[in-house]
């Protein structure tokens, strides 16, 4: 910033952080070679950070592609990646794993709207990466207006037809049933059943790991269409609950076991149940908030039918037809007496009134006068 006056610095700075692109267009075109900036927009198209391994795996099938035969430059994961760390990039530890990030998120305004109008670029680095996050930034650029909703549903389409280029060797199941959820409009019943048996075999068939909601929505349309029996699905829930499972899951696992019951098939309501209650009790706190519990003050009889509401509001969400003991039980672990008088002890303890406020600002005003006067 050498040939920047003195009078124009802060009106330049304000320039660079209104406009990224003057930040890192010259860090990314000059100073990275092709290896490095395609190491970098993969993790900013990722959307998130990523694992090491995951980046790693990503880079390795973008280098094998015929597109990048040209690349010049350190060709090495390892060699890229420590290049580029603390300048476009942050590695940084999770416990024993290693996930890299965006230096800054502007770095990623800055290619988003370089590269976001370039649909073979996008198609290569999704293909790479094969992940959920990648379908969420599809749908945040849709939602932004970035791209239209044409262009991310022909993106969907083609990243379907990879998978099934692959013979669906590898395709993480999740991703694969958003993909299927995000590519139906305008497909034949032929090609919807072919597709659905394809992704339904890639479901059952691979081991349970990490989310499940769309794997669920997708076996809902399976039991419909009888692609696969209601037992066979009834066995894939029931790994699913005994493997442990996120709350945004419940809603589409209880509809799922919803018709597995009208199919009678009954194996998997008790296990949904019960998990359903322990998921409950063991998160009162986040899922009950006392100032809603106790929005019409200290009224016991008005905070338990608050809390009573809440919790069927929470099951029916759910499709948990809860007993009157299960209930009783939730509401006797929140203990609302308990809570009641901590709540509003805590509320009293943080209320200054007025008269209280004016005088402490006096006093603030009288000791700052005598500190100038020293």
């Amino acid at each position: 910033m050498a040939d920047v006056s003195t009078g124009g610095y802060w009106e330049h700075i304000t320039e660079l952080l209104d406009n990224p692109t003057k930040i890192w267009q010259p860090p990314y075109d000059i100073q990275l070679d092709d290896f490095g900036r395609f190491l970098v927009l993969l993790v900013a198209f990722n959307g998130d950070s990523i694992l090491e391994q995951d980046l790693a795996k990503a880079y390795a099938v973008g280098l094998r592609m015929p597109e990048h035969a040209n690349f010049k430059g350190k060709r090495e994961f390892a060699v890229a990646a420590r290049h580029l760390s603390n300048s476009l990039l942050t590695r940084v530890m999770v416990g024993n794993q290693r996930y890299y990030k965006l230096f800054n998120p502007s770095v990623g305004d800055f290619l988003l709207h370089r590269y976001a109008k370039d649909s073979s670029l996008l198609g290569t680095l999704f293909k790479c990466l094969r992940s959920l996050t990648t379908i969420k930034m599809l749908q945040d650029m849709t939602r932004n207006e970035i791209i239209s909703g044409e262009t991310a549903l022909g993106m969907f389409r083609l990243l379907f037809e990879h998978e099934e280029s692959l013979g669906f060797e590898g395709s993480p199941p999740e991703y694969l049933a958003k993909l299927y959820i995000n590519t139906q409009i305008g497909l034949s019943e032929t090609v919807l059943n072919k597709r659905l048996k394809n992704v339904t075999n890639v479901i059952l068939n691979n081991p349970i790991k990490g989310n499940h909601e769309y794997c669920l929505v997708t076996l809902a349309d399976t039991v419909n269409e009888e692609i696969a029996t209601p037992t066979a699905v009834a066995n894939f829930v029931l790994d699913i609950i005994n493997s442990g499972i996120d709350e945004k899951d419940l809603p589409a696992l209880g509809e799922l076991i919803g018709l597995l019951e009208m199919n009678d098939v009954h194996e998997a309501t008790e296990p949904f149940t019960r998990l359903a209650h322990q998921f409950m009790s063991d998160s009162l706190d986040q899922m009950f908030e006392e100032s809603i519990v106790f929005s019409h003050g200290e009224d016991l009889y008005a905070a338990n039918k608050n809390l009573l509401g809440m919790i069927d509001e929470k099951l029916t969400s759910w499709q948990v037809s809860a007993t009157n003991a299960m209930v009783d039980e939730i509401v006797d672990a929140y203990d609302i007496p308990y809570r009641m008088k901590n709540y509003f002890r805590e509320e009293n303890q943080n209320y200054v009134s007025p008269r209280a406020e004016l005088s402490r600002l006096e006093t603030v005003d009288i000791d700052d006068l005598f500190s100038r006067e020293q």
